[in-house]
This record gives C-alpha cells, sequence and structure tokens, in this order.
C-alpha cells in the first residue's frame, strides 16, 4: 500500500491519532517536539519525519497494542547491545508516511521513567493538531525536552540554531528561570542540559547529578559515531568477565554462519570485518572529543563563576 499522504498532512494528523487512541483507552499520553514546539514558539515552524509521543511507562503496553490493532508494526531494530537503555520503538503504517516513535522515556533524564513522566504530566498544556486538542509539555518543559534532544548532537547545524532559539525565547523572567531549574533538577537532567542552562543570564554553579557510569552513558550518546560495531565492542570491555565469551559468539555469529553457507566470500568476510573495526576507531576517537568537550565545557563554566 502506498501512502497518499503528504508529510506535512501526516504528522498533525497522526499525532491527533496517538492523542484520541490514549483519550479513549484513558491512557496518559504526551505529544513532544514536532508541530506542537513551533505552536509554542520554541522552533521555527518545518514539516516533521515522524511523531514523537511519550507514553506513562505503566500504560506503554497498552498504548502499543491499541496501535498494533489500528495496523501499525514495530520496526525491526538491530539486536546489538546498547550501553544507553532503549527509550523507545518506533512503528510504522503502510498507509502512513510517517512514524510514531514510543517513548517510555527520555533520553537525557535520568530520573526512573515513571519518576519523569510524573513530573511531566500535571505540567501538560493542549494545542490543536488536525482539529484535535492534543496534551503536550508546557513550554518550559517542551523547551527542555528540545534541549536535551539536541544536546545529543551539539556540533550539528541544526542544533546549534535550535539551542540559540531555545536561549532567546524559553526563558522570560526570573520565574521562569527558577522554573528552568527546579526542572531540570527533578528530571535529573542537570548535568545533560549544563551546555545550554550555562548559556541562560543568572545561572551559578550546576552540581553534577549522575553517576559515573550513567555520565559515561550520555558521553557516549552523545558521541557522533555510534555504530553498531562500537556496542558491541562497549558491551565487550565494560560486561562482566563471565559475560564476554557470549557476547563474542553472539557479535560474531552472522558474520561466520553467512561465510559458512557460503552467501559471502571470504574476501567480503574480512572486508566487513575492517569495516566493523574502522567503526570501532572512529567511534571510540568520537567519543573521546565528547568527552574532551564535556571537560572543555565545565571548565568554561567554572571560571564564569569565580
Amino acid at each position: 500500500m502506498t501512502p497518499t499522504l503528504l508529510l506535512a498532512e501526516a504528522v498533525p494528523l497522526a499525532s491527533a491519532l496517538a492523542a484520541e487512541i490514549a483519550r479513549t483507552e484513558g491512557i496518559r499520553l504526551l505529544c513532544i517536539k514536532g508541530p506542537s514546539a513551533a505552536i509554542l514558539g520554541l522552533r521555527e515552524p518545518r514539516v516533521s519525519s515522524d511523531v514523537d509521543v511519550l507514553v506513562d511507562p505503566a500504560q506503554w503496553d497498552a498504548f502499543v497494542d491499541q496501535l498494533v490493532r489500528r495496523g501499525w508494526k514495530a520496526r525491526v531494530e538491530s539486536d546489538a547491545p546498547r550501553f544507553f537503555p532503549r527509550h523507545s520503538q518506533t512503528y510504522s503504517h503502510p498507509a502512513w508516511p510517517c512514524d510514531i516513535d514510543v517513548h517510555h522515556q527520555y533520553p537525557g533524564f535520568f530520573a526512573a521513567p515513571g519518576e519523569a513522566f510524573a513530573v511531566l504530566w500535571p505540567r501538560r498544556t493542549s494545542v490543536a493538531l488536525a482539529g484535535v486538542d492534543v496534551e503536550v509539555p508546557d513550554r518550559i518543559a517542551s523547551g527542555l525536552i528540545l534541549a536535551v534532544h539536541a544536546l545529543r548532537d551539539p556540533e550539528a547545524p541544526r542544533s546549534i540554531s535550535e539551542l540559540a532559539l531555545l536561549e532567546t525565547r524559553l526563558v522570560n523572567d526570573s520565574g521562569d528561570m527558577q522554573d528552568v531549574l527546579q526542572l531540570a533538577e527533578r528530571l535529573r537532567a542537570r548535568s545533560t542540559l549544563r551546555p545550554f542552562l550555562r548559556r541562560l543570564p543568572g545561572i551559578g554553579p550546576l552540581p553534577e547529578d549522575l553517576t559515573s557510569h550513567e555520565l559515561e552513558a550520555w558521553l557516549l550518546l552523545t558521541a557522533n559515531e555510534r555504530t553498531t560495531a562500537f556496542h558491541w565492542w562497549v558491551a565487550l570491555t565494560k560486561g562482566p568477565w563471565a559475560r564476554r565469551p557470549r557476547i563474542l559468539v553472539k557479535a560474531f555469529r552472522p558474520i561466520v554462519t553467512a561465510l559458512v553457507r557460503g552467501e559471502v566470500s571470504w574476501t567480503e568476510t574480512v572486508r566487513s570485518l575492517r569495516l566493523h573495526a574502522r567503526g570501532i576507531r572512529r567511534s571510540r576517537a568520537a567519543f573521546r572529543r565528547s568527552r574532551a568537550r564535556r571537560w572543555t565545557e565545565d571548565e568554561q563554566g567554572r571560571r564564569r563563576s569565580r
């Protein structure tokens, strides 16, 4: 089935669909980012490629069950291990040109998923999308979601422009500033949002609120060269010694199986292994750059606060 909707039409309609499913089934759901961010004045209008929704983790299964009943199917994802926990599942439909990305948590908010949602839900407001009232996080909460999303790839041109726009539009007065800081604290996002928060006027010291493991996970996520091979390398080097043989077997089984079955030649296998090795080297270099960027930002912040 070929989609007949334009993307500009489909995204608001799919947002409205998600909101109506949630309303009918008594599911707590917030549409995040996308066209609602432009309506709230936090982003310039543009056509989004998909719909992002944040669902109460306790009701996540109930919501995706309703999507599946309506013909949406989960996209198959790599089974490579992840140093950063999976935060969402993407669903597609043959009649729709956009996906629906169903989140049970948002990367960069290190509060427990249920606790983070409990913080955001009372702050909800509504915007009209495709003629339907859709519940979204309020302006401050939506702004922090946009900021932490941009900080996942802070050197990308779009991220740079979005952070610059948020810097001028998110905070209108001292009350807003206090709200931003309190919300970041409740979401355990002071550390992840620090590069953005330090750009706002009147910001003092921002104590670290992540464990060393959480900070390492965030730095990995914000490294721009996140390849599947790198995730396997991280799992192997960070995992318990007892599990490492199983990780190695799982990582190389597809390559060995394809070779034994004659599906690939030795030359192709060697080329594939070299590509994986190159991916690991590039990703490790990106991880080091991410860590160095973090140190530089922290040092600049300390100098400004003196």
